[in-house]
C-alpha cells in the first residue's frame, strides 16, 4: 500500500467519523422539526372547524407516531408555533402583549 492509499483511506475514515458524529443527527433533528411543524400547522387548520385544545392534539398525534413527547419536543412545538404565528403575521410583540 503506497502512500496516497493510505492518506485517501484515512481521509475516508475521518469523512465518516464527522458524518457520523455531525449530519446524521443534524439530520433527525430537522426531520424532528418538520414533523412537528407540519402537525401544529394540522393543528391550525383542525381548529377552525372543530374546536380542540391544539398542543393536546399535536402531543397525541406525535405519541401515535412513537414520538416520546419530553421538554425538548414541548419547547419544539412552542417554537413551531410562534414560527407559524410570524409567518401569518399574528405574532405579538412584547410592547403589544404590555
Amino acid at each position: 500500500m503506497n502512500w496516497i492509499e493510505l492518506c485517501v483511506k484515512i481521509l475516508f475514515l475521518i469523512l465518516t467519523a464527522v458524518v457520523s458524529a455531525y449530519v446524521v443527527p443534524w439530520l433527525k433533528e430537522k426531520k424532528l422539526y418538520d414533523t412537528v411543524y407540519r402537525m401544529v400547522q394540522a393543528a391550525e387548520k383542525w381548529n377552525r372547524t372543530h374546536e380542540i385544545d391544539k398542543k393536546q392534539w399535536v402531543i397525541g398525534l406525535l405519541e401515535a407516531r412513537g414520538i416520546t413527547v419530553n421538554a425538548y419536543v414541548d419547547a419544539l412545538i412552542e417554537a413551531c408555533v410562534e414560527e407559524l404565528d410570524i409567518r401569518v403575521g399574528t405574532a405579538l410583540t412584547y410592547e403589544e402583549e404590555e
